[in-house]
């Protein structure tokens, strides 16, 4: 421990006491309280809770393994894969597993392995290491690679130390194996033991073919039984349909000839009314249809023509312009009224004269009907 306080001498007796304020653990005290308050938080966090377990594939195409690529592990995991699962693929990640720079390494392992997994298929990954003290294996124990086991995308299997050691780790994992070599067992099945539950499955399911095919068989040996039954009355049922056919064969032919002569007869009555026929009387009567509304729409327009002549005339005799013609004028205000009394307007006032060609502008000098008043 550390302790913390102030130094006093007792002058009586000229001893020294120690007044000590606060006391902190050094040591492995140090790491198992750090230890202790990481667990208590990520648990909180539910980082540990068995809802959020993955389970592992019960025939793993490709394994990815983070330790040491220089260790026992890797061996040992690489010896009983082989032992149980010929066919087992092992991809190792090379990672620190002791060491200031552990914990980095090992984030870095998961990452990779996340990245990875698509495109080289895997399935599960092992982050292992062999056994130690606890400082030797604190880098298990650290935040950063407890939420990088919560974030990789495949199942992680956690065998970190021997069967009583206990890390951060081992908590966040979807699985926990004692040592390396466990975490080998539990991941790749046994060959043996597949070809034994599929030997038996094989067999069950010959067993159930089998019932299947004497249940089939009886039931066969049943039908052929009753049909053997049935002849006599298959040959009366033959023999009835026989009959039966050449009545309606007999029925149909007389229901043709019926049917064909009532044909004829309609196709005689419809001849007639041919559909030919009725077109060339109707394209006829269209014709004359047509000629008949041409020509009383001509004489129709004629006779408009005629009246917009004779209204012309009229109009051209009630026109001022036609009395302009004749060589008389039209006075205007300057609002463009006709004026009608030479009361009508101011003396030094202008006037327009409205004449059968042009017009002219003049100012009034008199109003009194001095033929000269105008210029």
């Amino acid at each position: 421990m550390i302790a913390h306080g102030r130094l006093s001498v007792y002058a009586p007796y000229g001893r020294y006491q120690l007044m000590v304020d606060r006391l902190e653990p050094v040591g492995v005290g140090a790491l198992q309280a750090a230890f202790e308050a990481l667990k208590d938080k990520l648990r909180a966090e539910g980082l540990f809770d068995s809802e959020r377990k993955r389970a592992l594939p019960r025939l793993p195409r490709r394994v990815a393994v983070v330790t040491s690529a220089t260790g026992a592990v890797i061996r040992d995991v690489i010896n009983v894969a082989t032992r149980r699962y010929p066919r087992a693929d092992i991809l190792l990640i090379p990672s620190g597993v002791q060491g200031k720079e552990a914990g980095r390494s090992i984030v870095r392992g998961l990452r990779r392995a996340s990245s990875l997994a698509e495109e080289l298929q895997l399935d599960v990954v092992i982050v292992a290491r062999g056994g130690g003290s606890l400082e030797d294996l604190w880098g298990y124990n650290l935040e950063s690679v407890a939420r990088a086991i919560a974030a990789c995308s495949l199942p992680v299997v956690s065998a970190i130390g021997h069967e009583s050691d206990f890390t951060i780790a081992d908590f966040v994992a979807d699985v926990r194996a004692p040592t390396p070599s466990a975490a080998a067992e539990i991941v790749f099945p046994e060959a043996r033991v597949l070809r034994l539950a599929l030997q038996r499955d094989v067999e069950r399911t010959h067993r159930a073919l089998k019932r299947m095919t004497d249940y089939e068989r009886q039931r066969l040996s049943a039908a052929r039984h009753r049909l053997g039954d049935a002849k006599g009355a298959l040959r009366e049922w033959s023999q009835s349909i026989e009959h039966v056919r050449s009545r309606i064969d007999a029925s149909m032919r007389a229901s043709i000839t019926k049917r064909r002569a009532q044909l004829a007869a309609s196709e005689r009555a419809l001849g007639a009314g041919h559909p030919r026929v009725r077109l060339v009387a109707a394209r006829e009567a269209f014709a004359r249809a047509r000629k008949q509304a041409e020509t009383a729409w001509v004489a129709g327009l004629t006779q408009r023509r005629h009246r917009l002549r004779e209204l012309g005339v009229t109009l051209r005799a009630l026109s001022p312009l036609a009395v302009l013609e004749r060589g008389y004028a039209i006075a205007l205000d300057a609002q463009g009224d006709a004026l009608r009394r030479g009361s009508e307007v101011e003396l030094g006032s202008t006037v327009k004269v409205r004449l059968h060609e042009g017009s002219i502008t003049a100012q009034v000098v008199d109003r009194d009907g001095d033929d000269s008043a105008m210029s």
